[in-house]
C-alpha cells in the first residue's frame, strides 16, 4: 500500500495538483488512507467504499481468512494455475459466486452483474501482482 501511495503522490505531483479528495474503493480506500498517512496536506477529502484499513483477510473468522490467504500465496507461487482457477471462475459464474458468498468473501446480496464484471476483470490481470497486492 505505501508504494501504491507514494504512486499516488507521484501522479499528483506531476500533474501539479497540491491537494485532491481520494476517492476509494476495496483496496483503495486502504491506499488513499495510507496517502492521508504519509502526506495528510496533500489529501482534501476522502470516499471510502467497501474496504477495510489494515490487512483485510483478518477481517474474516480466522480459519476463513487463513484459508483465503492460503490460496493467494499458493497462487503467486502457481501463476498459470490461478489463472486457470479465475478462467473456471469466469466459465462458471454461478457456482463463483456461491462459492464466495458461502465462504463470507462476497455478501450474499451482491448485484450478480458487478460480482461478474469484477471476476472477468481479475482474469485480465497479471495474477503475481494482484494476489501479493492482496495479500
Amino acid at each position: 500500500m505505501a508504494r501504491q501511495a507514494r504512486d499516488a503522490l507521484t501522479v499528483l505531483d506531476a500533474l501539479e495538483i497540491e491537494r485532491a479528495v481520494f476517492v476509494g474503493w476495496s483496496m483503495g480506500v486502504q491506499v488513499s488512507l495510507e496517502v492521508h498517512r504519509l502526506a495528510p496536506h496533500r489529501v482534501a477529502g476522502l470516499v471510502a467504499l467497501l474496504g477495510t484499513f489494515g490487512r483485510p483477510l483478518d477481517a474474516y473468522p480466522k480459519l476463513i481468512g487463513q484459508v483465503i490467504q492460503s490460496v493467494f500465496v499458493f497462487g503467486t507461487k502457481a501463476p498459470t494455475l490461478a489463472q486457470k482457477v479465475i478462467d473456471l471462475a469466469v466459465a462458471l459464474p454461478g457456482v463463483t459466486h456461491f462459492l464466495g458468498s458461502w465462504i463470507g468473501f462476497v455478501g450474499r446480496n451482491v448485484s450478480r452483474e458487478v460480482f461478474d464484471s469484477n471476476v472477468q476483470s481479475v482474469q485480465r490481470v497479471d495474477k503475481r501482482l494482484y494476489l501479493r497486492t492482496m495479500l
